[in-house]
């Protein structure tokens, strides 16, 4: 026995329209019905009544990227370039919506998993699908034809882990700078634009605490090179990261490095006193640097804080490393800072 539902649309009130089917065909046969029920599907968005105008697939895709939920500025250009050059081009730009079938996908896709990276023939796919089912929502097709289609999916990414010994090596080998970013991101799990962000007003040595408030951005446009945003959930983190002597260390370094200009509400990670932050890609950068030098090449500095803290939940909460870690990697950047 076998059964198999096919969603064949929307109807007035925009609700899905859906049928199902059963029997205790052969394989064969049953493949055979899918195939027949596909072409059906496609000859109701050539005949249909809701087909409307003469659309193409280019028109309707710059009407998808008008209509579609607000986004990021990053992300809107993304999908303004995807539209641009993936799916507006000629010949598949230029086919009318409702002919388009599922082979047409198909072969689109196709072209998608040749020439390009995996994960641009995933955002590819991702867009077209919306922008089929704009269509559906809208009225100008029946059927969407890219839920007959094998969509590219990108593989699951392996992250190495970082392990105490892993972490103590790369402080040996690193800068005063870097040794600070590097025991915080273990000691705390910031992300690299929250690291950046992170001043000495964020500190709490008494209580031995960090409160992680806002990220450190790149920004062409700003005079500085750099943009304060909020975190990456809007959210604010209050960190215990036990004892801050070696970071006491660091403001001293700080205060000698920048003379009378060092007003201590500067930035933690600084190579003038305080006064520019280092940027995420900044820190990515020397980090590479140094794991190579380490023999780590494996590492980067988003492995730190997976073997410390766990995946965030919903609310962004934490949890931080062990007593033992932070214990471990307290003794060896406080022996490194006495130097």
């Amino acid at each position: 026995m076998w059964r198999a539902k096919f969603m064949l649309g929307h109807s007035e009130e925009r609700k899905q329209v859906a049928r199902t089917i059963g029997s205790n065909t052969d394989p064969v046969l049953r493949q055979d019905v899918r195939l027949r029920l596909r072409d059906l599907r496609q000859a109701l968005n050539n005949e249909g009544p809701r087909t409307i105008g003469d659309r193409t697939v280019a028109s309707l895709a710059r009407e998808w990227l008008v209509g579609k939920p607000q986004a990021s500025p990053g992300s809107t250009r993304e999908y303004e370039r995807i539209v641009k050059v993936h799916i507006s081009p000629p010949p598949f730009g230029r086919l009318k919506v409702a002919a388009v079938s599922h082979r047409d996908c198909e072969a689109l896709v196709a072209a998608w998993r040749k020439d390009l990276s995996e994960s641009s023939a995933v955002k590819c796919g991702s867009v077209l699908r919306q922008v089929f089912k704009f269509g559906c929502k809208r009225g100008f097709i029946v059927i969407n034809p890219v839920t007959e289609v094998k969509l590219p999916k990108e593989a699951p990414r392996v992250v190495s882990k970082a392990t105490v010994s892993h972490v103590e090596a790369l402080l040996a080998a690193a800068d005063p700078v870097l040794q600070v970013a590097i025991a915080l991101a273990f000691l705390t799990g910031a992300r690299r634009s929250e690291l950046a962000a992170l001043g000495w007003f964020d500190v709490n040595c008494g209580r031995g605490t960090i409160i992680i408030t806002s990220a450190c951005l790149r920004a062409r446009d700003n005079p500085h090179g750099w943009k304060s945003v909020y975190t990456k959930t809007s959210k604010h983190r209050l960190v215990a990261i036990g004892d801050c002597e070696w970071l006491q260390l660091w403001w001293n370094r700080q205060r000698i490095y920048a003379g009378d200009t060092f007003s201590g509400s500067g930035f933690l990670l600084s190579d003038d006193g305080g006064i520019t932050p280092i940027t995420p890609s900044q820190l990515a950068d020397r980090f590479s640097t140094i794991a190579k030098r380490a023999g780590l090449e494996h590492l980067s500095l988003k492995s730190l804080p997976h073997e410390s803290v766990s995946a965030p939940h919903a609310s962004d909460i934490r949890v931080t490393a062990t007593t033992a870690q932070a214990a471990a990697i307290t003794r060896c950047i406080y022996a490194l800072m006495l130097k």
